[in-house]
């Protein structure tokens, strides 16, 4: 059986503009964390899966790992994948924290590239995305920023 993880997912594939390299982790956390999310994927018979996403435009789409959102037995999406928005104030009390759960779909996924595109099944208003950089303008040795669900 596929040993579970949680992930930190989104790996900004561009150089850091100066202004955001020289934030600190809790400033970049708190200018990119509203976009990130939790994703609880489930299948009829109980088996599941649990990682984290990035929500990367204004329409509900969101990026995370194919590991994630697909079965490994069968290289297909589960059948249930629930949403879970940071809340304004992390607890690390699941009942506090993970609540008012949004429903999405897969559209693509790359098991090569492990790679998935999701969309909310209902896009909420005033979603949050986080800014991705052109990937023809990175060079080996640049830093990036890797972001994650607490």
């Amino acid at each position: 059986m596929k040993k579970k993880s949680i992930l930190l997912l989104l790996t900004l594939l561009a150089p850091l503009p100066r202004a955001v390299a020289e934030l600190n982790p809790r400033q970049i956390y708190q200018q990119a964390g509203p976009a990130v999310v939790l994703l609880l994927c489930a299948g009829r018979d109980g088996a599941g899966e649990l990682g984290t996403g990035s929500i990367i435009d204004d329409k509900g789409r969101i990026l995370t790992n194919a590991h994630v959102v697909l079965r490994g037995s069968t290289g297909q999406p589960f059948e249930t994948i629930r949403v879970y928005r940071k809340p304004a104030r992390v607890t690390g009390d699941s009942k506090l924290d993970l609540v008012d759960p949004l429903e999405a779909r897969v559209l693509k996924w790359d098991r090569g590239l492990d790679l998935a595109l999701l969309e909310f099944k209902e896009a909420p208003e005033g979603l949050e995305a986080i800014a991705l950089g052109d990937s023809d303008a990175v060079e080996a040795g640049e830093p990036v920023v890797a972001i994650g669900h607490p």
